[in-house]
């Protein structure tokens, strides 16, 4: 029987050990994604020109067998770019690997890794003593914490490289602001609609108001999901927090709910406003469904035949106890009920019993409620002392004129409220559906274009980008995210950019213009079509034109799909 190993692979640390020209350096890895290659940008910069700007992508997975994680290796980024000179690891060329302790990884010629798993603490403690020339030699001796664990095979592990594109992109194009942090308020991850809408994020961390009391929450430091809501530059956000016990990270991901708030802040209101009138008021008032039972009757109406709530909900009307003894009566209410749910409006004058058996002459209404289709769904019964509104006093008959206007105008609010909820559902409803279709179609689209497709802003930055496989970039630069316009073309091409840009945001019309860029092997003419894609942003499709009837076919085609993504 094997050992249960949960408790110490909950302690499991992920070390990578990295030698390039700069020496000998160990990086614990702690976040859920790191990119490794040449460029400054990166997580982990390489140094040394023998490997890609952007090399190498780290995965954090977690192993199906536990809720412990380890970490996978892919060549290039997550775009499907694959790095120039690719890497082997332990000696053998390849795309993905799921690393286990001691793998060893070479990324070209004077730039290698090593991956350790370390369960003990007394190993870590004994790597800080270690020298820079003694880690490797120290990391070496250390056994592998998996050893006894039934680890899946590679080939069962083996995911299409297709497959992990999609998995592993999907926090990069989603919507709404997502972002990691650590137990010390370090932000760790950030995914593009993250950097966008909070761009001080980063830098402030926990100290930021969206990160306000997120670590104080985690209290128990165990797997834990919980929600809360949070207002910031006046937009109400949604929060949803998770706790990742296992590597110690507190993700969140943050939904933007202002118009549904003041919808319901609205709808809160006028509710209020009504129970006051419908508890307060001076008359008697029964709300009943179109078959005429009853829905809820105020505390008037309760007390002058002297029952409860509970004891008359559902009950239909003219069946109460209070009308058993007059069976006329209750002819005529069915009858009212019959007229009223037809959309007439109804007024009717009853005698009903008082608490000392007295009868009491009430007059009565019956205010037919409809829906946006014009369907009655409910009825307001409202019943008067005809002894009062026949006392002769001016301030009275102009209390009870003003009490009449208020429940008249009340009940129009909640006519208002009530179709503008049946609006908005079936809006939502329309809009849910035409997104799906949309999403599908647009790629569909995107599938077929061999073009590369750029997002980008109002002021020049990128947003995001789709890569055309097999196409070199139109713009000197693979490395876009975040970056400026004036960043990645030269001045004149980046000016030219920027007048079609505000152009199109300006007018709403798409813009056609063609540029050239020196590359190795001389001078390439481009053509861009540019138009409005959002508020404050465009959408761009870039192609390389060889000759003049290639380039008047490509233009009707270009246009048919791009009118084809923005209609839809």
């Amino acid at each position: 029987m094997k050992p249960d190993l949960s408790s110490e692979l909950e302690t499991i640390s992920h070390l990578l050990l990295i030698e390039d020209l700069k020496g000998k350096r160990l990086i614990h890895l702690e976040s859920a994604s790191y990119t490794l290659g040449r460029d400054l940008s990166n997580s982990i910069v390489l140094f040394s020109q023998m490997v890609s700007r952007h090399h190498a992508t780290l995965l954090r997975v977690t192993r199906p067998e536990s809720s412990t994680h380890q970490f996978r290796i892919v060549d290039g980024n997550l775009l499907a770019k694959r790095s120039t000179n690719g890497m082997t690891v332990n000696g053998k060329t390849a795309a993905t690997h799921d690393l286990q302790h001691g793998d060893a990884i070479v990324f070209g010629r004077h730039v290698k890794a090593r991956y350790y798993a370390v369960a003990k603490m007394s190993d870590l403690d004994g790597l800080k003593l270690c020298n820079d020339d003694e880690v490797s030699g120290f990391l070496s001796q250390l056994n592998n914490p998996f050893t006894d664990s039934t680890l899946p095979s590679q080939d069962a592990c083996h995911i299409s490289e297709a497959a992990l594109v999609r998995l592993a992109s999907f926090p990069e194009m989603f919507t709404h602001p997502m972002w990691e942090m650590d137990l010390a308020g370090n932000i760790t991850y950030l995914n593009p609609a993250a950097i966008s809408q909070f761009p001080e994020l980063r830098k402030i961390g926990s100290q930021h108001p969206l990160g306000s009391g997120l670590l104080e929450t985690i209290t128990d430091r165990q797997d834990a999901e919980l929600c809360r809501e949070i207002t910031f530059n006046n937009r109400v956000f949604h929060q949803h927090i998770h706790y990742i016990h296992a590597s110690e990270l507190v993700r969140t991901y943050a939904i933007d709910i202002t118009e549904r708030h003041q919808l319901e802040t609205t709808l809160k209101q006028r509710q209020q406003r009504w129970e006051l009138l419908f508890e307060r008021g001076l008359d008697l008032v029964w709300l009943l469904t179109p078959e005429g039972r009853i829905i809820e009757a105020n505390r008037m109406a309760l007390d002058l035949v002297a029952v409860t709530q509970p004891e008359i909900a559902n009950q239909l009307f003219w069946a109460t106890k209070w009308w058993n003894s007059f069976p006329e009566a209750q002819t005529r209410w069915q009858e009212a009920i019959n007229q009223a749910v037809k959309g007439e409006f109804v007024r009717e004058e009853m005698q009903l019993p008082k608490l000392n058996h007295q009868l009491n002459t009430l007059q009565f209404s019956l205010k037919p409620i409809k829906d946006d289709e014009g369907v009655v769904v409910m009825l307001i019964c409202q019943g008067s002392e005809v002894d009062r509104l026949q006392v002769p006093t001016l301030p009275l008959l102009n209390k009870h004129k003003s009490l009449e206007e208020r429940i008249a105008r009340l009940t129009r609010e909640l006519e208002q409220v009530q179709n503008q909820l049946q609006e908005n559902i079936q809006l939502k409803k329309q809009l849910e559906n035409a997104l799906q279709s949309s999403r599908a179609t647009n790629q569909s689209l995107l599938n077929v274009i061999p073009d590369w497709i750029f997002r980008i802003d109002g002021e020049g930055k990128f947003v995001n980008y789709r890569v055309a496989p097999g196409v070199n970039s139109p713009i000197g630069s693979n490395e876009l995210l975040s970056q400026m316009i004036d960043d990645v073309f030269p001045q004149p091409v980046a000016q030219l950019w920027r007048d079609r840009i505000r152009q199109a945001l300006f007018t709403g019309k798409m813009q056609l213009f063609s540029y050239q860029m020196l590359e190795l092997g001389g001078s390439f003419t481009y053509e861009a079509r540019v138009t409005v894609s959002a508020t404050n942003e465009v959408v761009a499709i870039i192609r390389h034109i060889h000759d003049n009837d290639a380039q008047i076919q490509l233009e009707d085609e270009l246009t048919g799909h791009l009118n084809h993504m923005i209609v839809s």
